[in-house]
């Protein structure tokens, strides 16, 4: 009797060492899917962060066409300058058409004049240098962001 005791005793201890193996091998699993997805989508986010700055930075900085983001169409905005304040969801390319696979995702622009002597630093609105943010999220979570810095100096090459 006694040695059937000892016998059910380690089947049980057996059943929990295996159940704990199990959920240990369970939350592996799902950290990894989690840590795919957000790599996924910080993927995602620069890519359509780096496909907006790439449009802007091919545009002069100002000029005398500039135009109000919130009364026009995207293809219509022709400066660095005048993408300031853009904000889109879904994204777009440029002629308006929806990025189907980025939905849920929503791009947003920043253009601040900065000293050239200090870029991060506050804003100056006398060095024609401008600090260009361009942002992707998902979620209400920033998963790309592309800054870079123009200057009005080279604007007669772009024109």
């Amino acid at each position: 009797m006694l040695r059937r005791g000892i016998v059910m005793l380690e089947a049980v201890f057996a059943a929990g060492i295996v159940g704990a193996l199990l959920l240990a091998a369970l939350m592996l699993v799902s950290s990894v899917a989690g840590e795919r997805r957000i790599a996924a989508e910080r993927n995602t986010g620069q890519l359509l962060a780096l496909s907006l700055a790439e449009e802007i930075a091919a545009l002069p900085v100002e000029n005398s066409l500039a135009t109000n983001p919130d009364t026009v169409g995207r293809a219509t905005l022709n400066t660095a300058r005048s993408y300031d304040g853009y904000s889109e969801s879904p994204p777009t390319d440029r002629a308006g058409v929806p990025i189907t696979t980025a939905a849920a995702w929503t791009r947003a622009v920043e253009v601040t004049e900065v000293n050239a002597s200090d870029p991060e630093g506050p804003e100056d609105t006398d060095g024609g240098v401008y600090r260009i943010r361009v942002t992707a999220s998902v979620g209400g979570r920033v998963a790309g962001e592309i800054t870079f810095y123009r200057s009005t100096a080279g604007d007669e090459a772009i024109q």
